[in-house]
């Protein structure tokens, strides 16, 4: 499969990290499901081809929306290609998502809804003026001028919180929620229930999240080191601590991860974003031309 990420337009980067693309290749569906790990970030995606199936730790599964809305991620999803694959995807910053919706983002955590169900005006508006575009940069387009004018249906994000989500960004999750506390000049139950309203998660579990996405870039450096040295370079008291939080939102080891060429996997790691200096052979990030 082909990734491409594409920056958003000036008056909608301070809600959202890119737009991407998923398209198949001419290779035949994998066979196996494809692991997505947390990240800070909720996404918009809309299904243009055939739709993944949403794999369940039981072997069940269920077919996802054709337009859903991914909520914060606190544990590995695995999805299956069903056939041809065309995404276009919308990845919020982690306090972006709620400036489009009208409900506090701590109800969207864990889940994967339809966007018909929780913003059927937006659901309307992307089916009249995307789907039925004939070309990508067109459905681009209105995709983009569409959430331009979504902005006032949301609720305003403190800029407190916008704030400390920088920060948390910068340290990747290195730094104490009291730390953080004293920068911002919150309290503890005031910062916790601005962050679930806006962000979707506890300013803990985001550090955690962030960390544990560090984790994927300590270890692409060229020189050897072993697991108790890039647990300590990535804020963990010690190997055992990060093998732990591996575990929980990576589903397995770090070693058994690892050794996992998934592609899907590797795009959507945090190291291998726009809005980072790491790139890599199958990543391409771009603008749209005028």
């Amino acid at each position: 499969m082909k990734y491409t990420e594409i920056a958003p337009p000036i008056s909608l980067a301070r809600y959202i990290e890119c737009f991407w693309t998923l398209a198949s290749t001419g290779q035949a569906a994998s066979a196996s499901a494809h692991r997505i790990l947390p990240d800070g970030c909720c996404e918009l995606v809309l299904n243009l081809a055939d739709r993944f199936r949403e794999v369940r730790d039981d072997g069940s599964s269920q077919l996802q929306p054709q337009m859903l809305l991914a909520g914060q991620m606190v544990r590995p999803l695995r999805i299956l290609p069903t056939g041809r694959v065309e995404i276009i995807g919308v990845r919020f910053r982690p306090a972006g998502a709620a400036a489009f919706l009208g409900l506090p983002a701590k109800e969207l955590t864990g889940a994967i809804v339809s966007l018909d169900s929780v913003c059927p005006r937006l659901h309307r508006l992307i089916l009249d003026r995307v789907m039925g575009s004939a070309s990508f940069t067109k459905q681009l387009r209105a995709l983009e001028t569409i959430l331009c004018s979504q902005l006032g249906a949301g609720r305003p994000v403190r800029q407190s919180v916008e704030a400390a989500v920088k920060v948390i960004e910068r340290t990747s999750g290195t730094l104490s929620v009291t730390r953080l506390q004293h920068i911002v000049g919150l309290g503890s139950r005031r910062l916790e229930r601005e962050f679930e309203r806006a962000v979707g998660l506890p300013p803990k579990m985001l550090c955690r999240i962030l960390r544990f996405q560090k984790v994927f870039q300590a270890i692409e450096r060229d020189d050897v080191r072993g697991w108790a040295a890039v647990a300590a370079e990535c804020g963990y008291t010690d190997q055992s601590h990060l093998i732990r939080d591996f575990r929980e939102f990576a589903g397995e080891t770090p070693a058994c991860l690892l050794a996992n060429d998934d592609l899907l996997l590797h795009y959507f790691l945090r190291k291998n974003r726009m809005s980072h200096l790491y790139k890599t052979r199958n990543f391409r990030a771009t603008r749209l031309s005028p």
